[in-house]
């Protein structure tokens, strides 16, 4: 009878995907790049609004970034070969959001490719600075949490 009843043969493993979540950051990210964008746009003549939406759309990267890993356990516990695809993906979705939203946004006033690759060097540089400071910061966290046994 003991045989049985045991709760190993009943219990399946759960197998975590965490790139359903990860999709909702990408998406997040491309949003906040494009309404930022929009709204750059629209109001380049208030100056305190424009420094706000600009610095609110530099710290976004790093804040989504962080929040992709740091608000699950899981997240945290990934293998690195996950974490850097994650984190290439999220790159790669701001590089195409911010390029898309330079080619509407100034399509009439950038007047050569020259500018356009200048444009798209300067944020690139920009982006890959921002990621890898939160990805730095994803590292310390999770040696931190490694070290007082909480992973």
């Amino acid at each position: 009878m003991q045989d049985l009843i045991k709760e190993d043969e009943f219990v399946t493993p759960v197998n975590y995907n965490p790139w359903k979540s990860f999709i909702t950051f990408y998406i997040i990210a491309s949003l906040i790049n494009v309404v930022s964008s929009v709204v750059l746009k629209y109001t380049y003549k208030n100056y305190n609004l424009s420094i706000f939406i600009l610095s609110l759309s530099g710290i976004a990267p790093i804040v989504i970034c962080l929040a992709m890993f740091l608000h699950k356990k899981e997240k945290l516990a990934l293998p690195w070969h996950t974490k850097f695809r994650a984190i290439f993906i999220l790159f790669i979705v701001y590089i195409t959001s911010s390029t898309a939203t330079t080619i509407f946004n100034y399509s009439n006033k950038l007047k050569s490719l020259e500018q356009y690759v200048q444009n798209i060097a300067v944020l690139t540089a920009f982006y890959t600075i921002l990621i890898g400071i939160a990805t730095l910061i994803v590292y310390i966290a999770q040696t931190i949490k490694l070290k007082r046994g909480q992973l």
